[in-house]
């Protein structure tokens, strides 16, 4: 297939570093939107620490609803009871609660994943920045706003219950990506989307894809 009719390609002849990186994450949000497998399986490993999964989706009479945006200002985000604090760059979360850079503004939020009460926000990097310190902040900024939290400090003793850091990085879930499309091509149910997003990411840094498995045979 001509490589230009990838879904989430955009003609350029130019290179547009931060477009890429929106690029990637729009296309990210409409993968969880479109294939319900691959949705599922980021957040059955994104919720494995915690009650949520079993909370949210546990019953089939459960009243569970789902919004996705991208581009969310901090200010604009409330109704929450927990917030999942997510990474993803090449380079690893590292001691979000460690954190002291903290200012006060109206930050954007790359993706907000709203499941009932409970808030995802996901920054995303093209490359190995690490973004724990301006997620941190982000977090910090979406509290602050709510009258519930604005007057407590944004550290681990007041928040540690009420948020959780997740580090999902780019080989983590390029993983969990792979896994998923081989078993809807394995079902004749291959997902366009997903496949389309697969392709991007490789194309953009074939690093963060999983080895192939070497199977032996006796």
């Amino acid at each position: 297939m001509n490589s230009h009719l990838n879904i989430f390609k955009t003609y350029t002849a130019t290179d547009r570093e931060h477009q890429l990186e929106n690029d990637l994450t729009r296309a990210l949000a409409i993968c969880f939107q479109e294939d319900p497998l691959f949705f599922h399986k980021v957040l059955e490993d994104m919720f494995s620490s915690t009650l949520y999964y079993e909370k949210l989706f546990g019953s089939i009479n459960a009243d569970t609803s789902i919004t996705i945006d991208i581009q969310r200002q901090a200010d604009q985000i409330n109704g929450y009871e927990h917030i999942f604090a997510v990474s993803l760059s090449e380079s690893k979360m590292i001691n979000f609660w460690g954190q002291n850079n903290s200012r006060e503004y109206n930050p954007v939020c790359d993706i907000v994943i709203a499941i009932n009460e409970v808030l995802i926000v996901i920054e995303a990097k093209r490359n190995d920045e690490n973004c724990t310190a301006q997620l941190h902040n982000q977090i910090m900024n979406i509290v602050r706003h709510n009258d519930e939290f604005k007057d407590k400090t944004f550290d681990k003793d007041n928040f540690d219950g009420i948020v959780t850091p997740y580090d999902l990085n780019w080989t983590n879930l390029m993983s969990v990506a792979t896994k998923v499309l081989s078993f809807e091509q394995a079902t004749n149910n291959t997902n366009r989307f997903l496949s389309d997003f697969v392709k991007l990411v490789r194309k953009h840094n074939y690093r963060w894809m999983p080895e192939p498995a070497i199977v032996e045979f006796t």
